[in-house]
């Protein structure tokens, strides 16, 4: 078994980079690739009106919050996929609901086409307009489906540390 370990200054490789884009934080400012650049962030992609994964997605992020408060490299980015309802005072209310720092954790919302975009480009997920989902009549049975699926997969938070310690 070799030590893989990678050593000072050596780069991940890069699969591939995420599209320029503009979008909005519920502080009103804006915020582009640009300004992400060089920290390390963690994405999620959710929207408010969400009931199932949406909820234990922001409670994970919360945890984050309070487990790297100390990491001043890390932020936490909540994009979401519901623009037209999500406008910065829905996601400020949201964002008090989980206690979360301006500085550490941004909202996001904007044109849709952008986020979509990003989604798809940038994030290479699929993606379903949670708008053109509520109309579906196959929704119902997608939704066990899938809250069956998040049960079951739902990713446990590990942590590591450099020292050894836990």
């Amino acid at each position: 078994f070799e030590n893989t370990s990678r050593k000072a200054g050596h780069d991940l490789p890069r699969l591939w980079e995420v599209p320029d884009f503009a979008l909005i934080e519920r502080s009103g400012q804006s915020v582009t690739r640009a300004d992400l650049h060089g920290k390390v962030w963690i994405a999620s992609l959710i929207f408010t009106r969400c009931v199932e994964e949406c909820p234990l997605v922001s409670n994970h992020m919360a945890r984050l919050q309070a487990t790297f408060a100390a990491e001043p490299d890390l932020g936490l980015v909540w994009i979401t996929v519901d623009p037209a309802y999500d406008t910065p005072e829905v996601l400020t209310h949201y964002a008090q609901s989980f206690a979360a720092q301006p500085q550490r954790w941004l909202f996001l919302t904007g044109d849709k086409a952008t986020i979509y975009r990003l989604v798809r480009e940038g994030f290479r997920l699929g993606l379903m307009d949670p708008q053109e989902s509520e109309k579906s009549s196959a929704v119902p049975e997608a939704a066990r489906v899938r809250h069956a699926l998040w049960q079951l997969l739902t990713p446990a938070l590990a942590l590591a540390h450099r020292d050894g310690h836990a």
